[in-house]
């Protein structure tokens, strides 16, 4: 195979997208919109990840009663001090409780430390190494220290999910979907444009021809999701480093993600899309066969962080390369032994 008569066959399309810019300007969206979303997404989190917890009040405690191993129910706790016991149903006023567990609690201007607390509400209290369930415990005034659940840790968790799973499957996707609305013009447009019985008729081989369309819109998709990438981790930086004092993005996985595996879904969708666009009469009916067939794709990146077995490593893309590279060389062979000009030629006239 030529590469050069390859090239020949990507200008000329190349060409067509320069006098259209329709077909840039709506293959651009995707990456502006994604891009948009990613600093909208990310600096928010990131400003509440770098916040540091607040001092602690000085409550000014004076402790006269003393529990121990003890079930306290339906009671109101005051200048109490309480000890590995569990308090259900109760009020506590200006105490101490330690290493116990709170059920169905109002608690007002109390020290909690290394406690469990079950549909409380919390106020002006200081709450220590603790737990609690985020949905059911109101907190008014409250100085939490110490523990992952509503603490900034919690939104560095947050913050490194979206910034090293999410944000990297929307390039996964964008470059399996992309294609769709160039990689389907393919052949149908030849036609449309009446070009297709001279390009059928060149010297070039079958390969040279499927290869030609194949780079005519890997450059373009794979220019725009580059930038997009350049322009989103220039932002996320520039507006999160003063925040968090070190660069969020790119790292070891991004730049795998986005220079190694997001070129080989690439091509996977466009040698997908390619071969309907040779096998349908017309572009709409080629587009709607490419969003389904792209489904499948999909499916693959929303599995991942919706069971939680998808975590974004070198490993983990490592696999699913290997996986795409199987199936993009079964959908060259594919191509080629299914492109026929002739059959082409004749059922299309």
């Amino acid at each position: 195979m030529r590469m050069r008569k390859a090239w020949i066959v990507a200008r000329k399309d190349f060409s067509e997208f320069k006098a259209n810019k329709q077909i840039i300007a709506t293959l651009a969206m995707m990456p502006i919109l994604m891009t948009v979303f990613s600093v909208l997404i990310t600096v928010p989190l990131a400003s509440l990840a770098a916040q540091k917890p607040a001092p602690e009040p000085d409550l000014h405690l004076s402790l006269l009663v003393f529990y121990d191993h003890v079930d306290l129910r339906d009671t109101t706790l005051n200048n109490a001090w309480v000890n590995h016991s569990a308090i259900v149903n109760g009020i506590v006023n200006v105490s101490y409780i330690n290493n116990s567990t709170l059920t169905n609690v109002i608690a007002y201007k109390s020290l909690l430390d290394n406690v469990t607390i079950a549909n409380g509400i919390l106020i002006g209290c200081v709450l220590r190494n603790s737990e609690y369930t985020q949905d059911t415990t109101v907190m008014v005034d409250t100085v939490v220290s110490g523990t992952t659940t509503g603490s900034s840790d919690l939104y560095k968790s947050l913050l490194d999910m979206m910034t090293h799973s999410f944000l990297l499957y929307f390039f996964f996707i964008m470059a399996v979907a992309m294609p769709t609305t160039i990689a389907s013009y393919s052949f149908v447009g030849e036609k449309t444009n009446k070009t297709l019985e001279p390009l059928l008729s060149t010297p070039l081989t079958d390969g040279e021809l499927l290869f030609g369309k194949y780079i005519a819109v890997f450059v373009p998709v794979m220019s725009l999701i580059l930038v997009a990438f350049a322009i989103m981790t220039a932002l996320i930086d520039l507006l999160t480093a003063p925040l968090l004092g070190y660069f969020l993005v790119p790292d070891a996985v991004w730049l795998v993600g986005v220079f190694v595996l997001t070129p080989i879904i690439c091509i996977v969708g466009i040698a997908m899309n390619v071969y309907i666009s040779s096998k349908v009469n017309d572009v709409r009916t080629a587009q709607q066969y490419s969003a389904l067939i792209v489904l499948p794709v999909l499916l693959v990146f929303v599995i991942g962080p919706v069971t939680g077995m998808g975590s974004i490593t070198v490993g983990f893309m490592a696999i699913i390369a290997i996986a795409f590279l199987g199936v993009l060389a079964f959908l060259v062979w594919l191509n080629l032994r299914r492109f026929n000009r002739e059959d082409i030629l004749t059922s299309w006239k």
